[in-house]
């Protein structure tokens, strides 16, 4: 791992936490210090979600907690990863609205 971050943001206003941590040039979704983290954070938690990133090879996971507070572990994994890759599905078309500026 590296380049590691987390942050914490506290709400005056409703007395609730948001922390946020964030693991960089992992080498699976399954080394031990992230598995580590979600199960601790599993443990006490009433509600946990995923959301996917493919392109930068990312998952995100959502904790919900007590009185409102709440934990987002963001996990990259390295481009290079043996065990996990980001692979097309499909693809999409969309039309872009270009601009010219005109002035009377």
């Amino acid at each position: 791992m590296t380049n590691n971050t987390a942050y914490v943001h506290a709400d005056e206003s409703s007395e609730t936490f948001s922390i946020g941590i964030y693991l960089y040039g992992l080498e699976s979704f399954k080394v031990p210090a992230l598995s580590a983290l979600i199960e601790y954070f599993d443990g006490m938690s009433e509600n946990v979600n995923t959301r996917d990133w493919p392109d930068s090879i990312n998952r995100d996971y959502h904790f919900k907690l007590s009185k409102g507070n709440k934990v987002i572990i963001g996990a990259y994994v390295r481009d290079d990863s043996p065990t996990c890759r980001k692979v097309p599905v499909g693809s999409e078309t969309k039309q872009v609205i270009k601009y010219a500026l005109q002035c009377d």
